[in-house]
């Protein structure tokens, strides 16, 4: 008896996966190849740039070229391009899924059927919803990418504009160094640098003991470099310079002794008023007297960063705690201070006090004067010196400060 073979053909398993990719990269890659592995075929469905220009407000590649580009890989069979159209209001990719009819939709690691609006749409086809493809998860953005870019054009411009400038001056905690953290070797290296082309000055919350222990004592300069160093402890209320081999106190702004239990108490009838619940494990004086400044570190002083950046983004409870003091003192600056403080100061006393005094003291005006700090949006802890009205630039952390003044110095030697 002859065995005869089905004439019938098997269709092949079609896998559609959607998205931007603009720019496309690794992950991407990763989610295609995925997804090929699900089925037969992969079609991608591209969204086209009305799509872009609602998502995101902006396009890098136009279509045409992000098509091109996925059409070269071996594991895509088709790309089609969505037929959204000017100011869209639907997002989703539901009228070119019911044209295609895939038995399998792809999706990577940052949707899930809570949030993807074709959930509906495959229901009513027939097809399967695969979610998490992409090995490693979501390991880069395009987002990320093109943030990233323009963080850095902006930096190069910045830094452009600043090589004209005579004094350069920067925050500490969270641009030269991590909160508390010391001065690596690469940061000391490069502020050397600029200190024997640019007059630089220097300025944070602490006071001079924890400047020499955080930041001079690793920064190993010559005494010629040292001689175009200011230092500004306690948020400009005391100002130092390097003269005859030593540093020399130019000024400082002491609290009196009633001031000083003025602000003590206010502290404590304000912990008392917004309920605040101290954590049970703290790391050297909560409240500290500096002399200039009290500040509240609600970990306390030697609280590592980690520990520091877990809590500002749980528990912070300084805006309502510097609502209550201001009620309490309306005499004195009181202000965030890095990831856990709060800082009191005289009345007038901060950054922007501190930038006007390096002016008078070196005779440059504001235009010859630029700023660099990782908090100066509003509400940030440098947001204080754009009242002085000199160029400020905004850096994510020591190392986006590190690309400036590779950058700045790059600018110079030319």
């Amino acid at each position: 008896m002859q065995v005869l073979r089905s004439s019938k053909k098997v269709k092949p398993i079609v896998v559609a996966v959607s998205g931007g990719f603009d720019p496309m990269h690794a992950g991407h890659v990763r989610l295609f190849q995925e997804a090929k592995k699900l089925g037969d075929k992969l079609v991608v469905i591209l969204n086209n740039d009305n799509w872009l220009m609602a998502k995101k407000s902006h396009i890098f590649m136009p279509q045409e070229e992000r098509k091109e580009v996925l059409e070269a890989l071996s594991c895509i069979d088709a790309v089609v391009l969505t037929k959204h159209p000017k100011n869209v209001k639907d997002m989703s990719v539901c009228r070119e899924l019911l044209e295609l009819r895939p038995h399998i939709f792809g999706n990577g690691g940052d949707r899930h059927e809570k949030n993807v609006p074709e959930v509906g749409t495959c229901e009513a086809i027939g097809c399967r919803m695969v979610f998490n493809l992409g090995e490693g998860g979501k390991i880069q953005s395009s987002s990320w990418l093109l943030n990233r870019h323009m963080r850095e054009m902006k930096l190069r411009e910045e830094a452009r504009a600043s090589s004209a400038k005579k004094v350069i001056m920067f925050d500490l905690d969270g641009t030269l160094t991590r909160s508390k953290a010391v001065l690596d070797k690469e940061m000391a290296s490069l502020l050397c640098k600029l200190l024997s082309k640019k007059t630089v000055a220097v300025t944070s919350g602490g006071n001079y003991p924890q400047f020499k222990s955080q930041f001079l004592r690793y920064l190993q300069c010559g005494k010629e470099q040292l001689k175009n160093l200011f230092i500004l402890p306690v948020s400009g209320g005391s100002l130092y310079r390097y003269e005859a081999g030593k540093w020399h106190l130019l000024y400082r702004h002491k609290f009196t002794a009633g001031e000083k239990a003025r602000i003590f108490a206010a502290f404590k009838a304000s912990f008392r008023d917004i309920k605040y619940i101290p954590p049970e494990k703290t790391y050297g004086k909560v409240l500290e007297d500096r002399e200039s400044q009290i500040t509240f570190s609600a970990l306390g002083q030697k609280a590592p960063v980690d520990r520091k950046e877990e809590w500002n983004e749980k528990s912070d409870i300084r805006r309502k705690l510097i609502l209550t003091l201001r009620k309490r003192l309306p005499e004195f600056e009181i202000r965030l201070g890095g990831l856990t403080s709060v800082d009191v100061t005289k009345k007038g006393i901060d950054k922007a006090y501190g930038i006007r005094q390096i002016m008078k003291l070196l005779s440059v005006s504001k235009k010859e004067m630029v700023y660099v700090g990782d908090a100066l949006y509003k509400g940030g802890n440098d947001y204080v010196a754009k009242r002085a009205g000199v160029r400020t630039v905004q850096v994510e952390d020591e190392k986006e400060a590190k690309s400036f003044i590779r950058l700045l110095l790059s600018n110079l030697e030319r």
